[in-house]
């Protein structure tokens, strides 16, 4: 039984029985920096995913905006690696789905035949929210 006990650790030792190495997945919560391309126009963007009692909220924002400044996203869900939520623009509600890859989000929206597509990397925590 010894030697079989050995011959096993020896096995595991060679062949890598160690804990894993691969990343976990990039958890929502947190500020994804990136940019939103539509018809041809490329601006910088900031969102910011806090885990809510219930469910999620987001903020959009753009680089250098106060934080209390940013627009509230709606009807946020996310079942990774899949994310989805709205953001209103006058109106309309625009509707973006995408997928979180790493610590990467890429997704976008359809607004008539035009899309819009966002890019995000995420890089930390969100900045705690301040009521103003």
């Amino acid at each position: 039984m010894k030697t079989l006990l050995l011959a096993f650790a020896f096995l595991c030792l060679m062949n890598g029985c160690r804990p894993s190495s691969a990343k976990p997945p990039t958890p929502l919560n947190g500020r994804w920096v990136g940019s939103i391309v539509f018809r041809g126009r490329t601006d910088s963007m900031i969102m910011d995913f806090y885990g809510a009692p219930g469910g999620w909220q987001a903020f959009a924002g753009k680089p250098g905006l106060p934080d209390y400044l940013f627009m509230p996203a709606v009807n946020v869900r996310y079942q990774n690696p899949h994310v989805s939520f709205e953001l209103r623009d006058g109106d309309e509600r625009l509707s973006f789905v995408g997928m979180i890859a790493g610590d990467s989000f890429k997704g976008g929206a359809r607004v008539g035949e035009q899309e819009m597509v966002l890019e995000f990397r995420h890089t930390g925590a969100a900045p705690p929210r301040t009521s103003q």
